[in-house]
């Protein structure tokens, strides 16, 4: 029995890394998938297409209020409803408090914050319209302490885990569940220049994540088996946190 059956599924910057897992686990599971990204998604569409799943791909700068308009427009007008989101899209540096310039801000904080607020909103509103539905906002350890990334991707990461938990709370009694996945260090092509050896021994479970264990804790929280988690926080870090 697939889990996702008939559902409608958007997963942003679903073109690599955690992205990619999560999209093509959802097509497994017989989730109809829409990929967003501002890079054309070829590859992971293929991925789906070899499993005999169902994609679309959208391209769509989530900084960009517009671009998500437009987006949420196409699923209406495809679709006519939406399911289930998990907003991924993500994008950070290591730059130093001192260095960052007001450009480097507005880039990061577009796309890590402000893109995941206006496509909740998005969301919620077609959710509402549906009857409901399940949202996953992708933050990351760097949104419940500090971390060696930049106070910008840092910051915008604690307003994620701000934001998830205000419209669960808001958004409750509308049949609609938002929850929060603080990923920690996972073998992704953004990260892999950063991980070393030393790096992931520091990790209690000696290792870091591959995409799909983070996949799945996404798809267990959109899953009627998570029927009364909202505005959780769940960390998947191989217990980085818990030191």
């Amino acid at each position: 029995m697939k889990r996702f059956k008939a559902k409608v599924v958007l997963v942003t910057g679903g073109s690599t890394g955690i992205g990619q897992a999560i999209a093509v686990e959802f097509a497994r599971e017989g989730a109809t998938v829409i990929i967003c990204s501002r890079k054309e998604s070829s590859i992971t569409l293929q991925m789906i297409e070899d499993i005999g799943g169902k994609a679309h791909f959208i391209q769509c700068d989530v900084s960009r209020v517009d671009n998500i308009k437009k987006m949420f427009s196409e699923i209406k007008n495809s679709y006519g409803r939406l399911d289930i989101a998990v907003n991924n899209a993500g994008v950070g540096t290591v730059t130093s408090f001192e260095k960052t310039t007001e450009q480097e801000f507005d880039h990061i904080a577009g796309i890590c914050f402000k893109g995941v607020f206006f496509c909740m909103k998005e969301e919620i509103i077609a959710m509402k319209r549906s009857g409901g539905g399940a949202i996953v906002n992708i933050a990351s350890t760097a949104g419940v302490r500090s971390t060696s990334a930049s106070a910008v991707y840092v910051g915008s990461k604690h307003g994620v885990v701000g934001e998830s938990k205000k419209a669960a709370m808001e958004y409750a009694r509308d049949n609609i569940r938002i929850n929060v996945i603080c990923p920690g260090a996972t073998k992704t092509p953004i990260m892999e220049p950063y991980i070393t050896e030393t790096y992931a021994q520091k990790i209690p479970m000696g290792r870091v994540a591959d995409p799909r264990e983070i996949a799945m804790p996404s798809l267990f929280l959109c899953s009627p088996d998570a029927s009364y988690i909202t505005g959780a926080v769940v960390m998947v870090d191989g217990g980085n946190t818990a030191q």
